[in-house]
């Protein structure tokens, strides 16, 4: 997968993918993430990220409930962590 090459070129941590999104009270599956960095880009530091491709609505509104940032394209993805996390001093490949 394209993404994943171009995140491990750039040093950021590796992403999870298929990750099951679980409610932390019951273990009930929320959702599944296509590519989730559910410790942020920034481990320990930033929120928890994610990329949703062609999911539906009530995907997002879950994973947007759950404290997670989260785009749905690639592109957004990457300009968003080249802008805010790989320009603010994230290691980079």
């Amino acid at each position: 997968m394209e993404l994943l090459e171009w995140a491990e070129e750039r040093g950021l941590p590796s992403p999870q993918l298929g990750y099951e999104l679980a409610d932390a009270d019951t273990g009930a599956l929320l959702a599944v993430i296509d590519v989730a960095w559910s410790d942020g880009l920034q481990e320990g530091l930033s929120q928890p990220v994610a990329v949703l491709l062609e999911e539906p609505d009530f995907v997002q509104s879950t994973v947007n409930q759950a404290g997670y940032l989260y785009f749905t394209s690639v592109e957004a993805f990457k300009e968003y962590a080249t802008s805010e996390v790989l320009a603010a001093g994230a290691p980079a490949a």
